[in-house]
């Protein structure tokens, strides 16, 4: 048998285990990534087989490899974060939550409140503490809640 056919085979034989390594670090980081959910895994698993299928197909080149993996990794790390930040971070104006939610809101005033001492208003059947923004508010008005201060919401009697 010719010395090149044999070589061949070993290269071919080689390049197939580089590329069965490649596939199970990528399997291994889609593994990751869902037992510790955190986008960042999945995007190195998917580079490291697309990596893979490129040494199977004949990318021989250890630097070259290192390459494909690289731009791949970065651009679905950038492509993830950009699409990630854009869907958590984005505040639809129609849904808001938390204390963002409490500013605009209707409550009564349960007790007399000012700007100095607080009281106590009822919204949404849960007693808060409440302090007016200027005048002094009986107990029994509706009030509009203008802002939230720590665990304090800052009220103004509502005209009627």
């Amino acid at each position: 048998m010719p010395v090149a056919a044999t070589n061949s085979g070993a290269w071919e034989w080689l390049r197939m285990i580089v590329a069965a390594v490649w596939a199970i670090a990528g399997l291994l980081l889609l593994g990751a990534e869902v037992v510790v959910p955190s986008m960042f895994f999945w995007p190195i698993g998917v580079a490291a087989i697309a990596t893979s299928v490129a040494a199977g197909v004949g990318l021989d080149g250890v630097e070259q490899q290192l390459a494909v993996f690289v731009v791949t990794a970065a651009l679905l790390l950038v492509l993830t974060r950009t699409a990630a930040r854009r869907y958590f971070l984005t505040a639809s104006p129609e849904f808001r939550s938390n204390a963002a939610a409490i500013p605009g809101e209707v409550a009564v005033a349960l007790s007399e409140i000012d700007h100095i001492r607080p009281g106590q208003v009822k919204l949404h059947g849960i007693e808060w503490l409440a302090r007016s923004r200027g005048h002094a508010i009986a107990a029994g008005t509706t009030v509009r809640v203008v802002r939230v201060d720590g665990i304090t919401l800052i009220v103004e009697a509502m005209e009627r």
